[in-house]
């Protein structure tokens, strides 16, 4: 996680822009004067349900802020259906730290053979397909690219995590922490009967405590729920 910081010299005021791999995460506007003071300090955790998401984990960090991923209700309730593919050889697809830490906590599971982020982006070199721009396909594209990489692996299922914007509340002018949400898309494709056999949306809502959490804590708390809904899907 990286941290860019502006000083607003005028207006006397701070602004913090948090940044997870290439994607923007949180930024907060704080008064440098109550900073002085040591009135910015964390608030209890919520767990909230809200525009058909429902928090289904909610870690405080170790600044004093939290990190919430929400899955849509059925998902976060576990009523989510399970693919009918079984898999046993899993390539996790490149992208962020989320995807690096993802593929590191499903080999430490074991429940299966777990091919890297960098070993399927030297698959898609060695087929001319590491210039493709990722944001600029179809659904329809994405997924024929998802099944001849794992035809090319010999894997039985492209694991996706990716990242679709989001938004920020600052709430500069109320006594709650300024936040974050990055919406984002896991999905698994079965590059054998070519479809995507499951899919889960999901959020993850970052609130800001007293400073940045530590370089890649934020992405360990999203990649390990991540990870739980994803064994839980395929019933591991």
């Amino acid at each position: 996680m990286k941290k860019i910081r502006l000083i607003l010299e005028g207006a006397k005021m701070e602004s913090w822009v948090f940044v997870v791999g290439k994607k923007f995460l949180l930024s907060l506007l704080i008064p440098m004067t109550l900073i002085l003071q040591g009135c910015v300090a964390a608030l209890p955790v919520a767990l909230l349900a809200t525009s058909g998401f429902q928090t289904y984990k909610a870690i405080q960090t170790s600044t004093g802020g939290s990190v919430e991923v929400r899955f849509q209700d059925s998902a976060a309730k576990g009523d989510e259906q399970r693919p009918v593919v079984s898999i046993k050889r899993l390539a996790v697809w490149p992208g962020g730290s989320v995807n690096v830490k993802l593929a590191e906590l499903l080999q430490k599971n074991g429940s299966y053979e777990v091919t890297t982020p960098n070993t399927v982006k030297t698959a898609l070199e060695k087929t001319n397909n590491q210039s493709i721009t990722f944001d600029q396909l179809t659904e329809n594209e994405k997924t024929q690219l998802f099944m001849q990489t794992g035809k090319t692996l010999g894997v039985d299922g492209i694991l996706v995590y990716e990242e679709r914007g989001g938004s920020s509340d600052i709430k500069y002018w109320s006594f709650g922490r300024a936040e974050a949400t990055t919406d984002f898309t896991l999905r698994i494709v079965s590059p054998e009967i070519g479809k995507v056999i499951w899919v889960q949306d999901g959020q993850i809502v970052s609130k800001v405590g007293s400073k940045v959490p530590p370089s890649g804590e934020v992405e360990q708390i999203v990649a390990s729920a991540c990870v739980e809904k994803i064994l839980i899907a395929l019933g591991k």
